[in-house]
């Protein structure tokens, strides 16, 4: 993520066309074809998405029908949450079919924010087609034809104010506080059509553990 200017865009619009319509066919389909994963095992290989991640996306995003409004997802540590949260919101930027769209992933700190943003950036990185769509910048992407931007910011309240996301993510949701929680749902509450995904951690007896202070997702 270099400092400076951005070159200008000058490669046409991304075809999606060879995609499923929708539905996880079209996320696992657009994982597969266009996203790399980044470190581990299989790294530089195409993301192929678990069986249980698409039974999540599956729920998250229906072939038809409306999609959920908010979600929450309980997962244990190190089970891949932040690379889930990443294919969702480099797909949210790029082949959710919405024009302007804004993805916000909301970390639970300053450096968590700089590891999921890196390695949705990374992904772009290492696909040739999304890196002549994106302008890469220190806190976000930018993808000029749809005008789409994805952006990661830490769980504090001022520095939620004035999106309009189509697609919210927040991350370790038992650490954030209500005020925060408010601050992302009020934000998506802007569109007609958007989904906020909390993503949480079980407790010591496999119970969810709630945000601090904070109403859990309806």
């Amino acid at each position: 993520m270099r400092a400076g200017p951005k070159a200008e865009i000058t490669a046409g619009p991304l075809d999606l066309t060879a995609l499923p319509r929708s539905g996880v066919r079209r996320v696992d389909a657009f994982a597969r074809d266009y996203l790399k994963v980044t470190r581990g095992k299989g790294a530089r290989g195409p993301f192929r998405l678990r069986g249980w991640q698409k039974d999540i996306v599956r729920r998250l995003m229906p072939t038809s029908g409306p999609r959920p409004r908010q979600a929450l997802l309980s997962l244990p540590r190190g089970n891949g949450k932040t690379s889930l949260a990443a294919v969702l919101g480099a797909y949210g930027l790029y082949a959710d079919g919405v024009e302007s769209a804004e993805v916000v992933v909301v970390a639970s700190d300053a450096r968590q924010a700089g590891i999921t943003l890196r390695q949705i950036a990374r992904m772009v990185e290492l696909e040739p087609r999304l890196a002549e769509q994106t302008q890469v910048f220190q806190s976000r992407l930018y993808v000029p034809h749809t005008d789409s931007t994805l952006v990661v910011l830490p769980a504090e309240p001022g520095a939620l104010q004035g999106w309009n996301p189509s697609l919210a993510i927040v991350d370790e949701l038992h650490v954030v506080t209500r005020q925060v929680w408010d601050a992302v749902s009020l934000a998506a509450g802007k569109r007609d059509r958007s989904l906020t995904l909390a993503i949480s951690t079980p407790g010591p007896r496999g119970c969810d553990v709630g945000p601090r202070r904070a109403r859990p997702p309806r």
